[in-house]
């Protein structure tokens, strides 16, 4: 029985609703208020353990895993446009909306599934998968081998090296890099959910559009210059020390991003975030880091973040993609450019 401050949406067998621009803008809204959401269709509520049991619920899910609520229609342009910007703007963005939706009936595995889905952002189809060959080179083991995408989701989830544990992925615009790091995150959730004699893992993929990140990269900086803003506006009347005011200063500049990946993961999976950002014994997680060329500005503090994270995490497996562009004036590893390994990317 829903409580008085809970949010119901109804849902038919299509799941219309998802459908449409306000029916997405209240499910935000139940995001900015903390407004619990509860999914229902005509034979009952739908919840992780009804959607097992249940032939509507089922076919509900299946709607709620392909829709795409950025493709959902309005028939007042003034109005998609006003929901769009509200949406984008807020921290978490389309993708917490997602999580508030989804989380609700999905199970984790299943939800970072339905995150993959390759979406036409004109038709709002789910589109079809491209398979990729990427050729690998020295001093990768896979010299001179084409390895199709679930090939290499395999070595990524397996304890080979095949690969090298971590995989960089440099590619220009239109050769399909996000559909390929949607594709191997499916494959990933194919391999976690196959018995372990079928050669099945208990793997967690996770995929992190690295402009979602650099947004909260550009928050957490305007936070802190607002921060810094006060502290001059007490300086100047003498309530606060120069010595105060200067290590706020040194505070601000020296400004850790170490909780970066922690308060990505909280706007896109809210309740399963812990089950996402620990480690779990015996089970291998696979971080797929995707369009560095878009975090812009962002990337240097991206890169300071990976380095630590990837130093307090020594068994994660990345694979990280970009643009050429990308990498033009970022230091990586070593701080300076290197030339990453050249590979062929076909479609």
């Amino acid at each position: 029985e829903a409580r008085p401050r809970d949010a119901v949406m109804v849902l038919d067998e299509e799941a219309s609703p998802l459908q449409r621009k306000w029916c997405v803008f209240e499910a935000w809204r139940c995001t900015e208020l903390d407004l619990p959401l509860r999914l229902y269709c005509p034979d009952g509520e739908i919840t992780r353990a009804s959607a097992q049991e249940n032939k509507t619920a089922q076919q509900v899910l299946r709607m709620v895993q392909e829709i795409d609520l950025q493709t959902a229609t309005c028939s007042v342009k003034a109005d998609a446009c006003m929901i769009d910007r509200a949406i984008e703007d807020a921290p978490g963005g389309f993708a917490a909306v997602h999580a508030k939706l989804r989380t609700r009936v999905l199970d984790l595995v299943s939800f970072i599934g339905s995150l993959a889905l390759s979406i036409d952002p004109v038709t709002g189809k789910k589109v079809q998968e491209v398979e990729l060959q990427v050729r690998g080179i020295e001093p990768a083991a896979a010299k001179d081998k084409v390895l199709p995408t679930k090939a290499i989701a395999e070595a990524m989830c397996s304890n080979a090296t095949e690969l090298g544990r971590n995989v960089l992925l440099v590619a220009p615009a239109g050769s399909g890099k996000s559909v390929f790091s949607r594709a191997l995150v499916r494959h990933a959730v194919e391999i976690s959910r196959q018995a372990p004699g079928a050669g099945g893992q208990d793997i967690l993929p996770v995929r992190v559009p690295l402009a979602e990140m650099a947004k909260i990269v550009r928050e957490m900086q305007s936070a802190g210059k607002k921060q810094l803003k006060a502290f001059a506006t007490k300086l100047s009347r003498s309530q606060i020390t120069q010595t105060m005011y200067d290590q706020a200063v040194q505070e601000f500049n020296n400004m850790s991003f170490e909780g970066l990946f922690d308060t990505w993961a909280k706007h896109a999976f809210l309740r399963d975030v812990g089950k996402v950002t620990e480690d779990v014994p015996g089970q291998k997680r696979l971080l797929i880091l995707d369009g560095f060329d878009e975090a812009g500005e962002s990337r240097a503090e991206i890169i300071d973040w990976l380095r630590g994270y990837l130093r307090k995490h020594p068994g994660l497996c990345t694979l990280f993609t970009t643009r050429p562009s990308g990498l033009a004036g970022v230091g990586m590893s070593t701080r300076h450019v290197r030339q990453p390994r050249s590979a062929q990317v076909q479609s």
